[in-house]
């Protein structure tokens, strides 16, 4: 379904489903303000992280409130 998505939207980068909220969950991206018995229980507060070539977590920008996002130069110099 994520690949049917990608496609009939042109999107030309890997998408990642994650239904069970199982990688939110591992990075502790649960947006806690989210009751468990809404429909929309399990979605991820936004966030951005940042992968070295060995796969490991170099920087994280996320925040409680889903308002607070990172300054773009910020993550460019990260991606450095």
């Amino acid at each position: 379904m994520t690949a049917r998505f990608a496609k009939a939207r042109g999107i030309g980068y890997t998408l990642l489903s994650d239904a069970e909220s199982a990688l939110i969950r591992a990075f502790d991206v649960v947006d806690k303000s989210v009751p468990e018995s809404a429909a929309w229980y399990g979605l991820a507060r936004p966030g951005i992280f940042v992968i070295d070539p060995k796969g490991r977590i170099t920087h994280r920008f996320s925040d409680a409130d889903y308002t607070v996002r990172p300054a773009p130069q910020d993550v460019l110099d990260a991606l450095r």
